[in-house]
């Protein structure tokens, strides 16, 4: 997934979602824009990409990690819509009920505290 990375005054900048959760993600910068250097605590005024749903994201991102050359820069997503936010969170339990299929892993199931669980996030999802 293509994100992409505004900087007020800078053009904008590429990147490939390495690693996402509701609360932020871990970006690879797509080629090197020159001169192109974030420093922690700094605020991205709007970083955009789109879910595989095709729901769209815009929010504001503190930069949490940057080390030039090096991939990996880690977001915060601040300011966040509540319904974006939930659209992540579902993305990414998705995604991981997928994975834990793919292993044979039922979650879930019919345990209490799975079934808890799982009733719990569906109402959060739906709030």
């Amino acid at each position: 997934r293509r994100i992409e990375l505004y900087r007020t005054g800078a053009p904008m900048v590429l990147g490939e979602i390495l690693d996402i959760s509701e609360g932020g993600t871990r970006v690879r910068q797509v080629g090197r824009a020159v001169g192109f250097s974030l420093h922690s605590g700094e605020r991205l005024p709007k970083v955009f990409f789109s879910m595989r749903d095709g729901t769209q994201i815009s929010c504001p991102a503190t930069v949490r990690h940057f080390i030039s050359g090096q991939d990996g820069i880690g977001l915060e997503f601040t300011d966040i819509d509540p319904a974006a936010r939930r659209a992540i969170a579902k993305y990414v339990f998705d995604r991981d009920r997928e994975i834990a299929r793919a292993q044979g892993i039922e979650l879930g199931g019919h345990s209490s505290r799975k079934s808890s669980v799982w009733s719990q996030f569906k109402r959060w999802i739906s709030s």
